[in-house]
């Protein structure tokens, strides 16, 4: 118990699966083992001297040195998770003040094109020919099969919101995958003997 107490939820939450592999690993060596001591008796018709290591001190030693590792990993994945949070949090109060605001200006559809992929969507559902062939013919797809689940409202076909969801949550995404390519390129260092730009 001493090891765990400086480990995140998260890295507890990973150590019951660390302990499975190991388990998981001494049932393999045990097998392993066994088909030894069988090949030896059919080769020799008695039980020869094999040689046989002990799986239980190696799986323990294994797993002390797995449990401080995986309190670095997790604490790794709960210092980046908390940045990447925050950022998503900030993208989404970002795009829900943006909606609040357009709405209240009453330009949620002032754009023409916003119309036009939100009837290519709707089309799929109300049309003279009803199905999945009114997509894709202008624009690519995508946009308006994320529309389908709210499309068919009038309510939310009539004021925006179908069309302006989904582009709300592909900005958030958008957001932390940005921040997530900034921490790349940002932490990346050059190679060992490549050129320094001055």
């Amino acid at each position: 118990m001493k090891t765990l107490v400086g480990m995140s939820n998260r890295g507890r939450a990973l150590l019951p699966i660390m302990r499975w592999g190991v388990a998981w690993r001494e049932l393999l060596s045990r097998r392993r083992v066994a088909g030894q001591l069988a090949a030896s008796i059919a080769a020799h018709g008695t039980l020869a001297a094999v040689a046989i290591e002990a799986p239980h001190g190696a799986g323990a030693a294994r797993e002390e040195r797995a449990v401080p590792r995986l309190r670095r990993m997790g604490q790794f994945i709960a210092r980046r998770w908390k940045m990447e949070a925050w950022v998503a949090l900030l993208a989404s109060v970002t795009s829900v003040a943006s909606y609040v605001y357009y709405t209240q200006q009453g330009l949620t559809l002032a754009y023409g094109d916003s119309i036009s992929h939100m009837m290519i969507a709707r089309r799929v559902f109300a049309s003279s020919t009803p199905g999945l062939a009114q997509l894709g013919t202008v624009w690519l797809p995508l946009n308006h099969i994320l529309m389908l689940p709210l499309v068919w409202n009038d309510t939310l076909f009539r004021d925006g919101f179908a069309g302006t969801l989904p582009s709300m949550v592909a900005y958030v995404v958008s957001a932390v995958y940005m921040y997530r390519l900034g921490g790349l390129v940002f932490a990346s260092r050059p190679p060992a003997g490549s050129p320094r730009w001055r």
